[in-house]
């Protein structure tokens, strides 16, 4: 459809997009923003509002919309948005390539300098010759820069600026991971030089050392300075190393934080134990309220001289009061009950009542089938494993196993054999004398694209698509959605759920026949940190065995209890030890050894390893701490029991 802004669609044309005063600001303020889909209000009256050069952290559940306001944006279709701010998005799901002999710099030479040249010749023809001459002038000069083979030299620039070498600019893009895909969007929008950049969840199929990678570059590339950025992500690690301010999609309208992610965690703390103070206060006063009028009213009623009705005019004024019990004001300020001072309720002196806070959502729920007991101490057992396929060997000599109870985090760079050897295990790449399992072994293997790749019709049902995949009654598939959260969302149109809900959809099926080995291979991609929570714990409480390909730290710090190590066609198993010391040591190789592509002459800084260190170690150490914490107020408790019975003595 038409975007918004153009003549006759909520705007004067093209003298709006390229002449008008605003364009001298790359601010955003986007008052009364409405936001619908499929039926549903995501957005109701609220303010967009960004500040040129802060980097924003977009947090909400899944499903409430952030994917939708970050599209919108992008396709320019969001009324009100400034139409002259240039905009780039790195979409959730990433776009399939077409040509698979086409390489990463065509790409991009197709793509990216394309869209560039055609958004410079549009401004150009709309500006006003005398006006503004000295933008035509630059503009004419950008565009001999991408004519005459200038842009394949531009594009070799950018994707050398994201950590690529000469050798991957030419190879076919096709055989890119997804972490190096997310790099060439990335120098896609260094190329069209945006000032808004949207990134909607980046870190989906990327390992450690990508994550770290792209954390710093958002962070601190020096092209990235003045560029607005918009990230959705759910990896706690990452937001709380490129945010500077967090913004909250809830509750059909944005709230917004001046501050990181931590900062943010502790005043939602503090709000929480305010709300429990003000909470207990309420009661407290009601009740004393209650039970003084209700005195009041038995006095009355039993007085000497025949009924008092002062003293019952006196309960019943007691008992109005109870409505004016609990009100506040978050900004602590005073506040009228009634105010016409302004017709907009925004603007009103209005208190707010304490409530009882809502239940834990059931959105959150993961309940994982238990498996039946094979009563056997290993289900798998690598004996000198060699991984690969096609005759090309990724993983040698590979010794390990798999038992009832086994948390294992396998871990290692893009490319190492991880996802190869997840499906060698699965059997989807044939039979291998080296690799023994339980023959009654069930497994259940969740592939990178599982939400994605669901066979279900876009207009089928979640209900009608698992009644009809397994052949069963309404009622039994609507308890298994229950299970995983769906609920709310059995009748809905699988093209309707969001990317966390087509996540869930897809475990509920995939785990259908109670598997005794899970095999997840990015399992975190999609999902809200409180999900994330909740599959954590749901993992802890499963009694099958489970492996984990992933690059979310704290995800694996919950649910995990033994390392995997894939590096230099070996597979090294570490155990014995704290998990959080173990991928602690892990990621010190990571940065000892560089994040992949912050050096080389194409960068013009340097990755302060000691901060990332400091930072990683602070971050790993997290859930130590708290044991530690723990540790010390017991010793501490020992001890002054210990003092009192020699006092007693």
């Amino acid at each position: 459809g038409r975007a918004w802004g153009g003549r006759g669609f909520g705007g004067r044309g093209v003298a709006r997009r390229y002449q008008c005063a605003s364009t001298a600001s790359r601010d955003v303020l986007v008052d009364g923003v409405t936001l619908a889909f499929a039926g549903r209000e995501l957005l109701r009256r609220s303010e967009l509002r960004l500040v040129a050069g802060r980097r924003y952290a977009l947090l909400g559940r899944n499903g409430v919309g952030k994917s939708t306001l970050l599209r919108r944006i992008a396709t320019g279709s969001l009324p009100g948005f400034p139409q002259h701010l240039r905009v780039g998005y790195l979409a959730q799901e990433r776009a399939a390539i077409d040509d698979e002999r086409r390489s990463a710099l065509e790409a991009l030479v197709e793509g990216a300098c394309a869209r560039r040249r055609a958004a410079l010749e549009e401004e150009r023809d709309a500006l006003d010759e005398e006006a503004s001459a000295e933008r035509i002038c630059e503009i004419e000069a950008e565009l001999a820069e991408l004519g005459d083979g200038g842009a394949a030299g531009r594009a070799r620039a950018a994707l050398a600026r994201v950590g690529f070498s000469e050798a991957r600019m030419d190879a076919p893009a096709a055989r890119l991971s997804g972490g190096w895909r997310m790099r060439v969007e990335l120098a896609a929008a260094l190329l069209e030089k945006a000032d808004l950049l949207l990134l909607d969840e980046p870190t989906n199929h990327l390992d450690v050392r990508g994550a770290l990678w792209l954390e710093r570059f958002v962070a601190s590339d020096p092209e990235l300075a003045a560029t607005t950025v918009v990230v959705v992500s759910h990896d706690r690690a990452f937001v709380e190393a490129v945010a500077t301010d967090i913004v909250v999609f809830a509750d059909q309208e944005l709230k917004y934080f001046a501050g990181g992610l931590a900062a943010f965690e502790q005043r939602e703390e503090e709000r929480a134990v305010a709300h429990r103070h003000r909470l207990d206060a309420r009661v407290r006063r009601e009740t004393e309220l209650r039970e003084s009028a209700e005195r009041a009213r038995h006095a009355a009623r039993h007085h000497k001289k025949g009924c008092n009705d002062n003293a019952l005019r006196q309960a019943k004024q007691k008992l109005a009061k109870i409505d004016r019990v609990g009100l506040y004001r978050e900004d602590g300020k005073r506040y009228k009950t009634h105010s016409l001072s302004c017709l907009d309720e925004s603007g009103a002196l209005l208190p707010d009542k304490v409530e009882l806070g809502p239940r834990p959502a059931k959105e959150d729920r993961f309940d994982l089938p238990t498996p039946a007991d094979l009563d056997a101490p290993c289900y798998v057992s690598l004996d000198g494993l060699d991984v690969g396929y096609d005759g090309l060997v990724l993983v040698e000599r590979a010794v390990a196993s798999l038992g009832p109870g086994s948390r294992v985090a396998l871990v290692g760079d893009n490319g190492v054999g991880k996802s190869t050897l997840l499906k060698t295990i699965a059997g989807l790449l044939g039979a291998h004398d080296r690799l023994r399992m339980h023959p009654k072994l069930k497994i259940a293997y969740v592939r990178q694209d599982h939400a994605a790749a669901l066979d279900a019709p876009p207009d089928q049902s979640a209900v009608d698509y698992l009644s009809t995949r397994f052949g069963v009654s309404h009622l039994e598939t609507r308890a298994k959605l229950a299970k995983f959260g769906l609920a709310k969302q059995a009748k809905l149109p699988v093209r309707h759920l969001s990317g966390g809900q087509k996540a869930r959809l897809s475990l509920a099926a995939l785990t259908w026949e109670s598997p005794h080995l899970i095999l997840f291979d990015e399992p975190t991609n999609h999902l809200d940190m409180p999900a994330l929570d909740s599959l954590a714990d749901a993992l802890a409480a499963y009694p099958g065995a489970v492996l984990v390909v992933s690059h979310n730290r704290a995800f694996l710090s919950a649910a995990c209890d033994e390392l995997w190590e894939i590096a230099h066609n070996a597979l090294t198993v570490h155990a014995h030890a704290d998990f959080d010391d173990l991928f602690a040591a892990y990621a010190d190789r990571v940065l000892a050894n560089g994040t992949g592509g912050l050096s080389g002459a194409a960068h013009n800084f340097q990755p302060d390893r000691s901060r990332l260190a400091r930072r990683a170690e602070a971050l790993d150490a997290r859930s130590a701490k708290a044991r530690a914490k723990a540790g010390a107020n017991k010793k501490r408790h020992a001890a002054g029991a210990a003092a009192n019975r020699a006092a007693l003595i």
